[in-house]
């Protein structure tokens, strides 16, 4: 059976005056520590995208780019600065892929969730987030659950704690993180 790649990648912020990772940056530390989840401490990530490899996309919500919210990108345009990035690789077969990708192309379009992104913090995700605005974790997290590689849908998550529930989930042996750099030629 032919395996497709599916990727997560997670951008590593510096404190660098980029206000969005610089805020997402703390705001997901305070938030490992008020909830005591000091395994998600391990990662310092601010931004998560999704690449469908043999496809040569990658998908996320963001407010970088023309998009203003979800979107499909060019896996050379988002990745241009593969040493940024961290990478955790998964294998799907052709039907799975496709289904994924489907799921996927069916959020385009919708608007980046400020609102949502924040309320994790005071824990009112679940009440205040909504399908028609979605942040990247959100978006990334939901699909790596309908990929089968977290076990329930989460709320409250960020790319921080998104790349901490990959590395525990029983359901596949993903070991942690690994450089970009190390996977593709630079």
């Amino acid at each position: 059976m032919m395996k497709l790649e599916i990727r997560y990648h997670f951008y590593k912020p510096a404190i660098d005056g980029h206000l969005l990772d610089d805020g997402i940056n703390i705001h997901t530390y305070l938030l490992a520590l008020a909830t005591f989840r000091w395994d998600d401490l391990k990662y310092n990530y601010s931004h998560v995208e999704v690449e469908f490899v043999d496809r040569g996309l990658c998908f996320s919500s963001t407010l970088r780019d023309d998009a203003k919210g979800v979107r499909f990108a060019l896996s050379s345009d988002v990745l241009k600065h593969p040493d940024r990035w961290d990478t955790i690789r998964t294998w799907v077969s052709l039907d799975v892929e496709q289904s994924l990708y489907a799921t996927a192309k069916r959020e385009i379009g919708k608007k980046y969730d400020k609102l949502g992104l924040f309320t994790g913090f005071f824990l009112l995700a679940p009440y205040l987030q909504s399908y028609k605005e979605r942040y990247c974790s959100d978006l990334a997290a939901w699909l790596a659950w309908k990929q089968g590689i977290l076990r329930w849908r989460y709320w409250i998550v960020s790319p921080r704690r998104q790349a901490g529930l990959m590395v525990r989930t029983p359901l596949a042996e993903l070991g942690r993180p690994v450089p970009l750099t190390s996977i593709i030629k630079v």
